[in-house]
């Protein structure tokens, strides 16, 4: 058995025809299930959690009392909306009473909640994985699963290139 030195395997390697595509194509290849494992839960919960947001009742109707309170408290000024942007929610908890020191308009909305919608109050019960899908950072799931498209699609027109120069 003879012992191939590195410069001599060098060569070898060099002369197999698209030696770098192809090593990258194994990385590639190799690296994808693993990524895919990694992020596949965080996608699942997600998902799922969307299903959840999108089918509450509770939720449903949490935001219809959220509007009908803007609405009340701006008669007049702005006529009936019929809608809100989400981002206008977190004004709830900045707009402060002139009359209860210390009361914002959020702890109003649960204090209305707690006394005559009681259901509402167990919307955490419809949505299990919102929870658990908030602990997820959304951006990089969602940059590493690009990023995983955009090397399969390079991945694949590579494959094709090499495959067609072998014809």
């Amino acid at each position: 058995m003879k012992l191939i030195l590195w410069p001599e395997q060098i060569g070898f390697y060099m002369k197999v025809p698209h030696f770098e595509q192809r090593l990258r194509s194994l990385h590639y290849k190799k690296r994808f299930q693993v990524t895919l494992s990694e992020i596949q839960p965080r996608i699942t919960s997600v998902m799922e959690a969307s299903r959840e947001v999108s089918r509450s009742r509770r939720l449903r109707r949490l935001l219809e009392i959220v509007l009908a309170l803007g609405n009340y408290m701006n008669r007049g000024a702005r006529g009936n909306a019929s809608g809100f942007r989400l981002a206008s929610l977190n004004r709830l908890a900045d707009t402060k009473s002139s009359f209860a020191k210390g009361t914002t308009l959020l702890h109003y909305l649960v204090q209305i909640l707690e006394k005559k919608f009681r259901d509402i109050c167990r919307l955490d019960e419809d949505l299990p994985h919102v929870r658990l899908s908030a602990k997820f950072p959304l951006g990089s799931s969602a940059k590493t699963w690009l990023s995983c498209g955009q090397a399969l699609k390079m991945w694949q027109g590579k494959s094709s290139f090499i495959e067609a120069k072998a014809l």
